[in-house]
């Protein structure tokens, strides 16, 4: 029999673990242990990929989840706080681990012994590692006053945290006196003792290198290392060399007694067993019937491709149960009085009828071809996953109205969780003292990735739970605010919940706003903009030298879009759409589409851009609906690219024998991710009505351009002459440019954009004028005559 690890770390013990929880489970597995309790510090965030991939591996292994949760210890002049170390046993012990977990986020952020003896039922309480409330009370018995650590033992203290621990916690790296004496105590107190290791890092020498790093500990004694995933011979050497534990009394603590700890634990899953999701009456028929009265309007009812659309999408949001969320969007858009216009739909969802038919999608869908299984999943099985963008100056008030939405009782925020990544590990490395880590810096950062340096939120995700709900019900929640001014989050990545959950995607963006700003402004209504409209398409048309009429506009203000440009020569709305498509996706454009239309003289019209194209090509070559979308699904993932596509092998004879063009399945060989189409009509939607807008009012464009995206990047010094500005964007050019090599100065793109809108705009024989301001809310460009802009300068 192997022994169990009871206090695995994982990479989200902030600043300390180092591997993925994933990877974790398969080193456990590897050393031949039947379980193993995860019990991170500060964070609980690695239940999420815990449970997934326990979900899908089923490896061989009960996964006891756990957590060390900090214990008040002012009373007793020990500085800041200690940790008890707290395992669940069944889901009465998870609802209380996460009331617990309320308690220190959102009131006091250490717990007294009280509060944890009244949560006991259900948990398995143990004393800590060594930053355990038992082994620092001992340890400091000298400042305390106490003349031994035997008398430290005997204090009243140490009796109560001993009436609540379920086993007591013995760790290689302690001394042999303090390792006697807490065996002892269990003893005496019918408390298990344990051999617990406490790993921070799996073993390997870049991971404990990784581990030095972050902790600025050193692991320096090669046959003993403390902070490492030990197997049972290398724990019982320890044992029994180290702390000189008799063979037997080893084996109990090692092997025994871990092995029995662990079987007091069900197998439980972290979360709720049942979707939550806020309801209202009739919700059904109250969504068929807004949809319907949609299509009465548009003159649309008793057309037999919408009716069968909608009948279809209509069974698929009923069968996922996501009514509510997209009758609460309509609902929230005409309380608040929001314009179509100031929503912009993002990654699949501009392929819903639905959504177009409530108001907050404005590309419809069956004229524009755009396939719903993208969205709904081939079988109308897939929750809806709806991201929106909003203009800035409607966010918070969407956000806030979810508050008051009926059957709503509790919103928070999507959590997620900052890993280092290879640079910013690298950096991390470079910057330690660790000359060995830096021998080795790119395994070391490799090792390094997975570890959490941070928690925070998502710009625009919020999770609904019902009345009567009590987020405790359902999941853990961190409070990233503070005490007196909360920001309640989900304490796991809100991908590994959103399977349980409503979460409304409420995103700010820029390009909502310079709409809504153009329409004021000029009094035009952009919903009358045809997309038909050759003056518009003619802006997109680039010179050899200079810069095309569109510069400036969304998507098409940069350097690497305008080379596009050049290359692809749209001719059509749509073919911008391909063009987005391509700017957005993986390995779609460079020595792929870019080539094809160089040098095989394929049209942007034909090439592969985004998942639709993949559907409609085989589909025009007589493949099933379902195979084509499993098809689609591999290439747009980049499982072809990468041979890991299922289908593809046994497919690829059949799409070229059945007239598929071979360059476009070697095309689908290259791809690493292709961009929804739905995603870029919608992008290509605002750029062509700000064109428009640009053609026709162009002073109004660049004042409001200025004012929404450019305000920050605007540098008075270089910019308000042509001659300066070019001189200016010629340094940034210049890979020495401290714009380029300052982390402070990343949004080097950023200004770099506002160079070429003012090129154009001095191209256009406007020109500016400054004007001094004091307060941030002056600080808007203001139109002065048919050719000049002021341009607000902050005085010092």
């Amino acid at each position: 029999m192997e022994r169990v690890e009871l206090a695995c770390h994982t990479g989200h013990s902030i600043n300390m673990g180092v591997g993925s929880p994933s990877k974790w489970i398969e080193a456990v597995v590897e050393k031949g242990m039947k379980a193993m309790a995860v019990t991170d510090i500060e964070t609980v965030g690695a239940y999420g990929e815990l449970a997934h991939y326990f979900s899908y591996t089923k490896p061989d292994l009960k996964l006891v989840y756990g957590k060390e949760m900090p214990v008040d210890e002012s009373g007793y002049d020990i500085d800041d706080y200690g940790y008890i170390s707290i395992l669940v046993c069944n889901d009465i012990g998870k609802k209380n681990l996460y009331e617990l977990i309320y308690e220190t986020e959102t009131k006091n952020y250490c717990l007294n012994l009280n509060q944890i003896a009244n949560k006991h039922d259900g948990l398995l309480l143990g004393s800590g590692r060594e930053n355990g409330i038992l082994q620092r009370f001992l340890l400091n018995y000298k400042n305390l006053g106490y003349a031994s650590i035997e008398e430290a033992s005997e204090q009243e203290y140490v009796k109560n945290i001993l009436k609540i621990l379920d086993y007591i916690e013995i760790q290689p790296g302690c001394d042999k006196k303090l390792a006697k004496l807490l065996f002892d105590l269990a003893n005496e107190n019918k408390i298990i003792p344990v051999a617990v290791g406490g790993p921070f890092y799996l073993g390997s020498d870049s991971t404990r290198l990784a581990f030095e790093v972050l902790t600025g500990k050193i692991e320096s004694d090669e046959t003993y290392y403390q902070y490492k995933l030990h197997d049972t011979d290398s724990m019982s050497k320890l044992f029994t060399e180290v702390l000189e534990f008799d063979n037997e009394t080893s084996y109990q603590l090692v092997v025994e007694n871990s092995n029995r700890i662990a079987d007091k634990c069900d197998q439980i899953y972290p979360f709720a067993s049942v979707k939550y999701c806020p309801s209202i009456k009739n919700q059904n028929s109250i969504l068929r019937d807004i949809c319907e009265k949609a299509l009465k309007r548009m003159g649309l009812y008793e057309n037999e491709k919408y009716q069968k659309r909608l009948e279809w999408e209509l069974n698929a949001v009923k069968y996922t149960g996501t009514e509510y969320m997209f009758l609460q969007i309509k609902d929230i858009k005409d309380r608040l009085g929001i314009e179509d216009f100031e929503i912009g739909s993002r990654g699949t969802v501009g392929t819903s009828l639905v959504a177009f038919l409530c108001g907050f999608n404005e590309v419809d869908p069956v004229k524009t071809n755009m396939c719903p299984y993208f969205f709904y999943g081939f079988n109308g099985n897939k929750e809806p996953d709806i991201d929106l963008n909003y203009s800035s100056a409607v966010q918070s008030k969407v956000h806030e109205a979810y508050k008051d939405a009926p059957g709503v009782g509790t919103v928070i925020k999507a959590g997620t969780f900052s890993s280092y990544g290879d640079l910013r590990a690298l950096r991390k490395i470079e910057g330690s003292d660790n000359r060995n880590a830096k021998k080795r810096k790119y395994d070391v950062a490799e090792a390094m990735a997975d570890t959490v340096y941070g928690r925070g939120q998502h710009p625009g995700g919020i999770i609904l739970l019902p009345e009567g709900i009590d987020s405790t019900d359902v999941l853990p929640v961190y409070n990233i605010g503070t005490i007196d001014e909360p920001i309640i989050t989900s304490g796991v990545d809100y991908h590994s919940i959103d399977h349980l959950v409503i979460k409304m995607d409420v995103l700010g963006h820029n390009a909502p706003e310079v709409i809504k700003r153009l329409a004021d402004i000029t009094g035009v209504d952009p919903r009358t903009i045809s997309t038909d409209d050759t003056g518009v398409m003619n802006m997109f048309e680039c010179p050899r030298d200079g810069l095309p009429a569109c510069a400036g506009i969304l998507e098409f203000s940069n350097s690497f879009v305008l080379d596009a440009l050049k290359i692809a020569r749209p001719k059509s709305f749509d073919d911008l759409v391909k063009l987005s498509s391509l700017m957005h996706g993986t390995d779609t454009w460079n020595e792929n589409a870019k080539n094809l239309i160089e040098e095989n003289g394929v049209s942007i019209s034909d090439v592969l851009a985004n998942r639709d194209d993949v559907f409609d090509m085989f589909i025009s070559h007589g493949i099933a609906e379902k195979e084509a979308f499993a098809l689609a699904e591999e290439v747009r993932k980049g499982m072809v690219s990468r041979n890991r596509a299922r289908l593809w092998p046994e497919w690829r004879e059949k799409l070229i024998a059945q007239g598929v063009p071979t360059w476009f399945v070697e095309s689908c060989e290259k791809v690493k991710y292709l961009f929804p189409r739905a995603h870029s009509y919608a992008y290509v939607l605002s750029g062509w009505r700000m064109a428009w807008y640009k053609l026709h009012y162009p002073l109004q464009f660049y004042k409001v351009m200025l004012d929404v995206y450019r305000v920050d990047e605007f540098e008075p010094d270089y910019m308000m002459n042509k001659e300066s500005l070019t001189l200016f964007y010629k340094f940034l050019q210049d890979p020495r440019s401290a714009y380029r090599d300052n982390e402070e100065h990343f949004e080097h793109e950023n200004f770099s954009a506002t160079c070429i809108l003012l090129m154009d705009y001095f191209e256009h024989g406007f020109r500016f004028v400054g004007r001094p301001v004091k307060n941030r809310d002056e600080m808007i460009f203001e139109i002065m005559d048919d050719n000049t802009i002021s341009v607000p300068i902050r005085e010092e």
